[in-house]
């Protein structure tokens, strides 16, 4: 995989930068560098190479959207009621939820802040993989005992408090504040695009700080 990154990555860039020095002819001028795959094609104006990359669009939206949304939505439905679902059903529901949110993506939702709420609700998830590190490498060493984390009796390991870990909660929370914060205080919307790294380290160094003692 990160043979797979490095070499995705060297690519894009070579093929973006390449494209637009070759469409503009300037090497100075790069003021506005094409990035999406769409403009560069347009700026091209070929017909039957259009028909071509539009063919390979769709195609690697589909295979994204199925890896990175529609799998790991269906195991979630399939997780949370495994009685009553099976991949069918899940798929359904997944294909009719999406159908809707794309018919009203435009024209409703993204107008009423919705980007602003999918931003925020992805702040908890820097710190949570902060939480989580920290715990596996440095809490627990990477020793796991898989009888105890599905466990509800009182003295297993994993049981806290009651079932919550105080700790990690506090340390998620305050994680979030801060990411959160690059999102909806304008002071420090600079840091937009670190929200997701911020909350990891406050909360892993938290986390870190209170659970090693």
């Amino acid at each position: 995989m990160i043979i797979n990154l490095l070499l995705f990555s060297f690519f894009a860039v070579f093929i973006v930068i390449g494209a637009d020095i070759f469409l503009n002819k300037n090497l100075e001028n790069m003021e506005r560098i094409l990035t999406n795959p769409t403009d560069i094609i347009g700026k091209i104006d070929n017909t039957e190479l259009t028909v071509i990359v539009l063919i390979f669009i769709i195609f690697s939206s589909v295979s994204t959207n199925l890896i990175a949304n529609y799998v790991p939505t269906q195991n979630i439905l399939l997780n949370i009621m495994p009685m009553k679902l099976n991949l069918k059903t899940s798929g359904f529901i997944i294909a009719i939820l999406g159908f809707i949110i794309g018919i009203f993506w435009l024209p409703l939702l993204s107008q009423i802040g919705i980007l602003a709420f999918v931003d925020t609700f992805g702040a908890f998830f820097g710190p949570l993989f902060g939480i989580m590190v920290i715990d596996f490498y440095l809490i627990k060493k990477t020793n796991l005992d898989n009888k105890d984390i599905f466990s509800t009796e009182r003295n297993s390991l994993y049981f806290y408090s009651n079932g919550w870990h105080i700790k990690a909660i506090y340390s998620l929370f305050l994680g979030f504040i801060f990411a959160a914060a690059t999102i909806w205080n304008e002071s420090f919307m600079n840091f937009h695009s670190f929200s997701w790294i911020i909350g990891a380290f406050i909360s892993s160094l938290t986390y870190y700080l209170l659970a090693s003692k």
